[in-house]
């Protein structure tokens, strides 16, 4: 039977000629785009240190609670699949205590490792060591002398001359106390995310020099060309934010204020699909809202504030706006739709990550190297045509021109883009 490999459409027999190449398979995405970065106040974890985590993260060993009693990451983690979390504050106390001749101190800093105990007992395969958090046992260890006692991910053990081990009940750590929290913290938690990847930072704590502490850093962000954006909560009279950049939440829900309803929408914004609205987006599980009458929505939408509210038994997002009401040639109405921005933003990511990794210093400024970027261009946009996020594109809306020097390039790039359907005009004729 006649096949093989082929350099050329010359065959004469019958036959299924096939080449096998590796293709291009770099994403077009940039990293970070699906990720909340979150600074936390809780009474037990690493002092600022910036940490993933995910719904399968063990947050009792970590942050001293597990994950539904931390109300933000809770209700970001609803959303996306990871947020960057960093408990704020520094030079807290470690609990600790001694038991027999060895000394267990708390993990971490912190009033909550006062919660932490631990308790000896003669078993008949040995001495049973073990550790409790707010009374549940969390780690077990069955040793023969105090030697083989080791830390785990609660306390950490030193050890003493004495290799005995006496029963003793369940003992409290002791001493352990919260750092200060300053807003020196909140700048260097920003510091410690330069080098991370991540699209929505969000600030869940009520206090107008944070919230003007973290617009400054997202507005200077943006200009050094890293497209982040910002969720603040509503500080009563402080709304006048008017940046598409910015979404200042007003209310919460199910009994919980605005700080806990930024968090909801810096996840949700986050884990949006490419080209979606959050308008209507129902927040799980909760029922209650709070009751504007329809003036008082007005009035919010007109200032820039997006709010929650109560749909039949459901809590939805009432429209996904952002802060901007100022309206200009360069930022149109259209601007303050936050889906209009993610899209922008996802274009502008994604074409700069792709040239960075796999343009500079490596694809010639010629008419083929211009050719190879606007190819990759074109890869993002077809992304963009398929989620239905743009339309009515052509590829010679694409142009890749060289520059003034010889090492740089100009692109210039014409875009439609859409927006979901929210409003209908029903007319009933009866007749």
């Amino acid at each position: 039977m006649a096949g093989g490999n082929f350099n050329s459409h010359n065959k004469q027999l019958p036959g299924a000629y096939i080449n096998v190449r590796g293709v291009d398979t770099r994403t077009q995405k940039s990293p970070g785009i699906g990720t909340v970065a979150m600074p936390i106040q809780v009474d037990y974890g690493p002092e600022m240190e910036v940490i993933k985590v995910t719904v399968d993260t063990d947050f009792l060993a970590l942050f001293g609670a597990p994950l539904e009693e931390i109300k933000p990451l809770y209700y970001a983690l609803m959303n996306t699949s990871e947020v960057l979390a960093c408990r704020v504050g520094r030079f807290g106390k470690k609990a600790k205590n001694t038991i027999g001749d060895i000394e267990f101190t708390a993990k971490y800093a912190g009033v909550g490792g006062n919660q932490i105990s631990v308790g000896m007992e003669t078993t008949a395969s040995g001495v049973k060591v073990s550790t409790y958090f707010n009374g549940k046992t969390v780690d077990i260890q069955v040793v023969n002398a105090a030697s083989e006692v080791k830390a785990n991910k609660y306390v950490d053990v030193k050890l003493g001359s004495n290799e005995d081990l006496v029963d003793t009940a369940p003992a409290l750590l002791a001493g352990g106390q919260n750092g200060q929290v300053q807003v020196a913290d909140y700048v260097l938690f920003t510091s410690l995310l330069a080098e991370l990847d991540y699209y929505v930072l969000v600030n869940t704590f009520q206090d107008q020099v944070l919230s003007n502490t973290f617009k400054e850093y997202i507005l200077e962000e943006r200009s050094r060309g890293n497209y982040v954006v910002l969720v603040l909560p509503s500080i009563g009279s402080y709304t006048e934010v008017n940046d598409p950049a910015i979404t200042v939440v007003e209310n919460g829900f199910g009994g919980l204020s605005q700080d806990v309803g930024a968090a909801f929408v810096a996840g949700a914004m986050a884990g949006a699909p490419l080209g979606k609205t959050l308008t209507y987006k129902v927040v799980p599980g909760v029922t209650e809202a709070s009751g504007y009458t329809d003036d008082e929505k007005i009035d919010f939408l007109n200032k820039g504030r997006l709010i929650f509210i109560r749909s039949y038994d459901r809590v939805v997002i009432l429209n996904d706006i952002n802060s901007l009401t100022t309206y200009t040639e360069d930022l149109p109405e259209y601007f303050s739709k936050n889906s209009v921005i993610r899209t922008l933003d996802f274009l502008q990511r994604s074409i700069k990550y792709n040239f960075e990794t796999n343009f500079i210093g490596k694809i010639q400024n010629d008419a083929d190297g211009r050719g190879l970027l606007k190819q990759d261009i074109l890869l993002v946009m077809q992304e963009l045509l398929t989620a239905q996020a743009i339309e009515n594109f052509r590829e010679d809306d694409v142009q890749v021109l060289p520059g003034e020097t010889k090492d740089s390039v100009i692109c210039n790039i014409a875009i439609q883009v859409t927006d979901a359907v929210e409003k209908l005009y029903l007319t009933v004729n009866v007749g």
